[in-house]
């Protein structure tokens, strides 16, 4: 009988701890979620719902804007690339030809 009062004395103390810990502001089902949680003290916190968000106006409306700056910036890299590839395709072009004809004399 010893055994089996300091068992329930036990219980009894965990009852009591586990019920002050609990949440009375929340459902029961979101103790869990909760639990971890702490609140933010003088902070506002705002959101747009989906419907105030313009998402895709903004790109086409900031898109040609964009496109000439990108497009100038990567100008002076590009266009001599191009100009040096440009140039070694036209002279492998003349070379395969030159080595064509060659046997030719």
């Amino acid at each position: 009988e010893g055994q089996s009062a300091c068992r329930n004395d036990n219980i009894m103390a965990f009852r009591t701890t586990f019920a002050r810990l609990a949440r009375h502001d929340v459902g029961e089902h979101l103790q869990k979620v909760w639990k971890s949680h702490t609140p933010t003290e003088g902070q506002i916190v705002r959101h747009l719902s989906p419907f105030e968000q313009n998402i895709g106006s903004a790109f086409f409306k900031a898109y040609p804007a964009e496109l000439l700056k990108n497009t100038t910036e990567a100008a002076f890299e590009i266009v001599p690339a191009f100009l040096v590839l440009f140039g070694i395709k036209t002279w492998a072009d003349w070379e395969f030809e030159q080595i064509a004809i060659h046997h030719r004399d």
